[in-house]
């Protein structure tokens, strides 16, 4: 035990480490240059057990190097001050890492919360018509556990997919505002209907004929009033119209505006106005969502997970797939026929401030669009407070507010600014009082006489 104890507290230990911390930083920092992305970085280094391993190392060795000296005697005083002030900052560092805090909350101007998200966390989350329970999922869940009556089940997670909404077309079927859903026929990309000269596409058609819609044969007649549905190979789609005059007009679909049933509990769709010339005038188009899968990605930034759920309550069941949503801008997946609606997004979690966005603003370099620095007016627990990227708002508590990033679609629109929460719960208590010791203690030991030690 003697001969462990004088290893843990020698120099040789202390080597040990320190050519144990290099060569994981540098292969961290090799990792993070290659890939460009600290997420990974920070998933096999930084988050490893082995780097917190090393930490505890450190705080032994400076721990035991210190005891060995006992019996404490007076020129002991400045090794003892700057040995405890390492040990301070170490325990700060290791409680941060086990109970700190740090997320993001991002506010429209005249939004408020209460709230952070944790980035890069994985929680499932699902809102009845009255609540919304959220719960963490990681790969090696089984059951997921929810407040809600609904039994969950994981059956799969895949690192990487890609998701797709289709529009207009659905299971071989258009839906048309106003009339049923109507079969489409669709030509050959290799012998396009007669008359149309058009670049490589897959066509979808149908006639109108008076109050009725019916879907047309193979060829296109040109003297018939009709429309033509083409998707490009660009997955983009178009509309095709020939009027009673032979006339054509084309408009390409986009996806606005998006029409929520019930508050997306009965689903989404597009409903798009084609214009005087296209019969009919208005068109409308539940969406269909497709998961891909895709080789993950090396920056995990843009990985985007996908799971595979098995939801049942009582007699009902459903295997519902969902894709991960960073940003909180993806639909909400309807599910067992609306009771219910589910979405897989970060982690979000209630912090003991509320934050409302009164104004946010971009400061530009004099004569230049240029930014120079961002700005938002906000209210904090009722305290007016200006943060910006050089100044940081600090709570009693000691949870402090940073400016990250400031979006605005239309200089007209309001504004989105995106502030970073952290909380140090050893900051004041463990890590600035071990820095002022530290430093103490370096200039007493600088000024001290020589000993043998």
């Amino acid at each position: 035990m003697k001969k462990i104890f004088s290893f843990l507290a020698s120099i040789y230990f202390a080597l040990f480490l320190i050519l144990s911390t290099i060569v994981l930083v540098t292969l961290a920092t090799f990792i993070e240059s290659y890939s460009k992305s600290h997420l990974l970085a920070a998933a096999v280094v930084y988050q490893n057990p082995l780097f917190t391993l090393l930490l505890w190392g450190y705080f032994v060795n400076i721990l035991f190097s210190a005891l060995k000296r006992f019996p404490f005697k007076r020129r002991h005083i400045p090794f003892l001050i700057t040995h405890a002030g390492l040990l301070m900052v170490l325990a700060g560092c290791l409680l941060k890492s086990y109970f700190g805090l740090q997320g993001q909350m991002t506010l429209l101007e005249g939004e408020s919360s209460s709230h952070i998200v944790i980035p890069k966390s994985y929680a499932l989350q699902i809102e009845d018509r009255t609540n919304i329970y959220q719960s963490p999922i990681h790969k090696k869940s089984k059951r997921i556990a929810t407040k809600s009556a609904l039994s969950i089940e994981l059956i799969e997670w895949r690192q990487h997919c890609e998701p797709i909404v289709l529009s207009w077309i659905k299971k071989g079927g258009l839906d048309l505002f106003g009339y049923p859903s109507i079969p489409l026929t669709v030509f050959d990309k290799e012998s396009p209907p007669t008359g149309l000269n058009t670049p490589e596409c897959t066509f979808f058609s149908l006639q109108a004929n008076g109050n009725t819609l019916q879907t047309i044969g193979s060829r296109l007649q040109r003297h018939k009033p009709c429309v033509a549905f083409i998707e490009t190979e660009e997955n983009k789609q178009k509309l095709l119209t020939i009027d009673a005059e032979g006339q054509t007009h084309t408009k390409e679909l986009t996806c606005d505006p998006i029409v929520l049933f019930d508050k997306g509990f009965s689903g989404y769709g597009l409903w798009v106005d084609l214009g005087e010339h296209f019969v009919p005038k208005e068109l409308f188009c539940p969406l269909v969502r497709q998961y891909p899968l895709k080789k993950a990605p090396l920056a995990r930034e843009e990985a985007r997970p996908r799971i595979r759920l098995h939801v049942s309550q009582g007699a009902q069941s459903e295997v519902v797939t969902l894709a991960y949503d960073p940003n909180f801008v993806g639909l909400k997946q309807p599910i067992l026929n609306g009771k219910y609606l589910a979405c897989f997004r970060p982690k979000q979690i209630p912090i003991d401030h509320t934050v409302r966005l009164a104004q946010a603003r971009k400061i530009s370099y004099p004569g230049s669009n240029q930014p120079l620095a961002f700005e938002s007016d906000c209210v904090i627990d009722g305290s007016k407070q200006t943060i910006s990227m050089n100044k940081v708002h600090e709570a009693k508590d000691g949870t402090r507010f940073y400016m990250a990033n400031l979006t605005s679609v239309h200089p007209l629109c309001a504004k989105q600014a995106t502030l970073v929460v952290n909380w140090d719960p050893a900051k004041y208590t463990l890590t600035y009082p071990g820095a002022v010791l530290i430093t103490l203690g370096a200039l007493l030991l600088f000024f001290r006489k020589k000993y043998e030690s």
